[in-house]
Order: C-alpha cells, then sequence, then structure tokens
C-alpha cells in the first residue's frame, strides 16, 4: 500500500486534478489517500469520494488544531495549507512513510518507483535545486534548497527527531520567504535525500512545450503564483490540465482567470498570436493597452496615434495588422513578444 497525502484549503478542484491524474498514472498500484483540510464542506467531500471510488480507493481525512497556526505566517499566493505537511507524522502515528503531494500538480509517472526510494537515516527525500541565495538567506551549507511539494517523507525519522516541533520553532521565530520550505531545509540539513529533478518538474523551466517529452514519466508541479488554471499560463499546459478536470465535476462551467494585469494579458495575446488567433490577440493586446493607461499616462502624443491605427485596422477587420502595431507599443513598453513557457520573464506578472 502506497500512503499519498494532500493538504487542502480552498484548491479543492485542483487537488480533484492532481488526485485524479495520480490514479489515472496508477492503476495497478493500492494507494491510501489522505487529506489535511479544516473547511472541506460536505458536497465537495462527497466529489472527491466519488473520484477515488471510482479507482477503487478510500480517502481519510485529516483535521488537526488551527491554533497551531496562529503564530505562522503566510506570503506571496500561498495559504496556511502550506504548513499541513509539518503536522503529518503527528496526524497519522501509525504509518512510518507517506508521499506527500501539493494540489498544484499532474502526475504522469509510477508513483511506486518513488514509493521505493530508500528513506532509512532521513527526514525526506526529494528533488534538490541549486538555490543562488539558500546559503545566504538561511545559512545552508551549500545552498542546497530541497522543493517541498513534492516529497517521500520519513514520519519514523520525524517523530524519532521531534522535527516538527523544530520547524514550528524555528518559523515562529524566523521570517521566511519560503516558510516552511525553508524551515525543513535548515532543520533537516544533512538528513534529506534528493532524488531525480522529473519527480517534481516546473513546466516554466523548459524553453518550450516539446520538452515535455523529454520526461516520459514526471509530476508536473505548477509551482509559483501563476497556475495552468490562469488565462496567462502556457496554452499546452492549460489543455493538459483541462484534460484531467474534465474527469471532475469541477468541468461544469469552468473557465480559466482572465488576466489582472498588463503582463498577463499580454501572455495570452503573445500567446494566440503564434497560433495564428489575431481577433483573439487582438482583445488581449487592447486590454494590456487598458491596463497601461490605467497606471501611467502614455508617454506621447505620437504613440497614441500609433495604437489609434492599430484599433482603426482591428475595426476594419485587419487584426493581423493591428495586432502587429500592437506588438511594436509593447516592445516600446519593455515587455517580450515571443511566448516563452516561463510566464515569469514578464516583468511583474504576478503583482495584484
Amino acid at each position: 500500500m502506497i500512503n499519498v497525502v494532500f493538504g487542502v484549503d480552498g484548491y479543492v478542484s485542483q487537488l480533484a486534478v492532481s488526485m485524479i491524474s495520480m490514479f489515472e498514472s496508477n492503476k495497478n498500484n493500492k494507494i491510501q489517500v489522505y487529506i489535511i483540510c479544516l473547511n472541506l464542506n460536505a458536497r465537495d467531500q462527497a466529489a472527491l469520494d466519488e473520484i477515488a471510488q471510482r479507482y477503487e480507493c478510500q480517502i481519510k481525512y485529516l483535521s488537526f488544531d488551527a491554533s497551531k497556526l496562529k503564530n505562522l505566517k503566510a506570503f506571496f499566493h500561498l495559504t496556511h495549507a502550506t504548513f499541513y505537511r509539518l503536522f503529518i507524522a503527528d496526524l497519522i502515528p501509525e504509518i512510518d512513510k507517506v508521499i506527500y503531494l501539493d494540489c498544484d500538480l499532474i502526475v504522469e509517472a509510477d508513483i511506486a518507483e518513488l514509493w521505493g526510494v530508500d528513506v532509512t537515516g532521513c527526514g525526506n527525500a526529494g528533488v534538490i535545486f541549486n538555490g543562488k541565495d539558500t546559503e545566504q538567506r538561511l545559512g545552508v551549507p551549500g545552498g542546497k534548497d530541497m522543493n517541498a511539494g513534492i516529497l517521500l517523507m520519513n514520519l519514523e525519522f520525524w517523530r524519532d527527531n521531534n522535527i516538527s516541533d523544530k520547524c514550528i520553532d524555528w518559523l515562529e521565530k524566523t521570517e521566511s520567504a519560503y516558510m516552511d520550505n525553508d524551515a525543513m531545509n535548515v532543520i533537516l540539513h544533512g538528513a534529506q535525500k534528493g532524488i531525480e529533478e522529473r519527480w517534481n518538474l516546473n513546466p516554466i523551466h523548459f524553453k518550450k512545450y516539446a520538452e515535455e517529452s523529454e520526461h516520459p514519466s514526471r509530476i508536473l508541479h505548477f509551482a509559483g503564483a501563476i497556475k495552468p488554471w490562469h488565462k496567462a499560463y502556457d496554452f499546452s499546459f492549460q489543455r493538459k490540465y483541462e484534460q484531467y478536470l474534465a474527469l471532475t465535476p469541477w468541468i461544469d462551467g469552468y473557465k480559466p482567470e482572465e488576466p489582472w494585469n498588463i503582463s498577463q494579458a499580454i501572455s495570452v495575446a503573445n500567446q494566440y498570436y503564434e497560433n495564428g488567433e489575431f481577433v483573439q490577440a487582438c482583445g488581449y493586446y487592447n486590454l494590456a493597452i487598458k491596463y497601461r493607461v490605467a497606471e501611467t499616462k502614455l508617454e506621447s502624443a505620437e504613440l497614441m496615434n500609433v495604437i489609434n491605427q492599430g484599433l482603426e485596422l482591428q475595426s476594419k477587420g485587419d487584426c493581423e495588422g493591428a495586432a502587429q502595431i500592437f506588438r511594436q507599443v509593447m516592445l516600446f513598453w519593455g515587455f517580450p513578444t515571443a511566448h516563452m513557457c516561463n510566464v515569469y520573464q514578464f516583468p511583474q506578472i504576478s503583482q495584484s
């Protein structure tokens, strides 16, 4: 039996996608799913249970004293659910090993391979990246940074060494950018085991979507503020996300979240332009201009004339010509006009 733990605080449809992708890729494995939750309503729980039963699996729901989180701060786009993994060893004391998974991922691998990794003498196994600032920020020699989104956790080690209490104590005394991720890298320094990067692949690091095929067995982890349920994310990965979402009740009425700033609008427009969908491209370039004008005055009357030329072409149905003019405006403002998987190459794309 493979024990898999998720933590959720509002990301229920995303959890369903992560869970169903895992089931689809692991039909020959027996999996016990645990979900840590504080405020899961009966309707959502019933929908998750139905998905699990489809694959002859059961879910055990874990709750805990929320007051344990009162002194912990969550930053950026993260919620307090990021801290749930720190309590797993105490929540299921009868279990000695689990795979922990975030809810913003797609599993397309046989997780029995991950489950089989030897974690004797280690607290966690996960993908280790060379964090340029990790040593300076945290004082961790070598600057090694294990991403906590996908972990094989040795719960026996956690209990024997009071890792949960040590992480909480560190967090209460330290204002840290990456919160529990940082805490584990500090407290478990020297007791973490690196595994292959395919177990925690962030698509933003691909230069193009085709690179995904280089990793046929993988977990795609959409870490960062922009996700595949946002319109600004790479369209190819949006389609992959929706492929699994279609197997859940949450597909009904689903629409990706529209851009909320100029960078996101340009990211969407660029993709439509490269796909030859010029009407849609113009619409999102128009939105980008709207956001820009709302933030600051246009630089000159000449620039306004250029924009008006584009709008005139658009009104006459020459959306390709209009889009080309709008793209020149975007370049003038310093924004990329070539689409890249890494949306974070756009300045301030996650800014609210």
